[in-house]
């Protein structure tokens, strides 16, 4: 049996849950429009991430390899780069921009 209190927790925390992180007001000015403009130029184009648009093929039996789909470039060590190695992957990356 849930007595009141277990059930006023739950309420408050399934709110709590419901709450956003971070709420913005967008007002419509010319600042708010140049703000915006600068944000989508750091940010870059969107991609949706979903089957097709991924960029590392991970191969690990029978040969080993990591490959980059943008750069084409190969490691023939996949472990190092599951570890964290990416300094390769990400310079070929910046290279060909």
């Amino acid at each position: 049996m849930i007595d009141n209190s277990e059930l006023k927790n739950w309420v408050d925390e399934s709110a709590k849950m419901c709450q956003p992180d971070k709420v913005v007001w967008i007002d419509g000015s010319a600042e708010e429009k140049k703000r915006l403009e600068e944000l989508s130029k750091i940010k870059g184009e969107h991609k949706q991430a979903s089957w097709g648009n991924q960029i590392r093929s991970y191969v690990l039996h029978p040969y080993k390899q990591v490959k980059d789909l943008r750069t084409e470039h190969v490691e023939t060590n996949p472990e190092a780069v599951l570890d964290g190695g990416l300094d390769e992957l990400i310079e070929k990356a910046f290279v060909l921009g």
